[in-house]
């Protein structure tokens, strides 16, 4: 009885997880927001991942791994968002000046603790001065 129960336990997670797996993103269908102004975002994607970019929380693009995209945005501050499947979300407020590129680089940082199975991913960002 006690195999049993452990059986249908472990039967039980596997559907769980074939469930989640084959459940689609909400971020699937996203439409690209279209924003103009004085001065540039240019966000570098340094990982292996795709990332997608918020600007004042609406969504603004993808940005694929190992590339770049730039975007014309408005003077003043504005808070950008990138999030990336199964990592940790990235969100900060940046001042933009007219005239000026602010470039941001993301890569993604895997830590392992004590040689064991446990890691923490997640993204890191790192602001470049002109």
């Amino acid at each position: 009885m006690k195999n049993l129960r452990m059986l249908i336990a472990i039967i039980m997670s596997l559907s769980l997880m074939v469930l989640t797996v084959g459940c689609p993103d909400n971020d699937d269908n996203l439409t690209e927001y279209q924003i103009a102004g004085d001065s540039n975002l240019k966000v570098i994607n340094d990982s292996f991942k795709t990332i997608k970019v918020y600007f004042d929380n609406n969504y603004i693009g993808d940005v694929n791994s190992d590339s770049y995209r730039i975007w014309n945005v408005p003077t003043g501050s504005h808070t950008i968002k990138v999030t990336a499947e199964n990592v940790e979300d990235v969100k900060e407020t940046y001042y933009f000046e007219a005239g000026v590129t602010k470039e941001i680089i993301y890569s993604i940082e895997i830590e392992y603790k004590n040689d064991t199975i446990k890691k923490t991913i997640h993204l890191k960002q790192m602001e470049k001065t002109p």
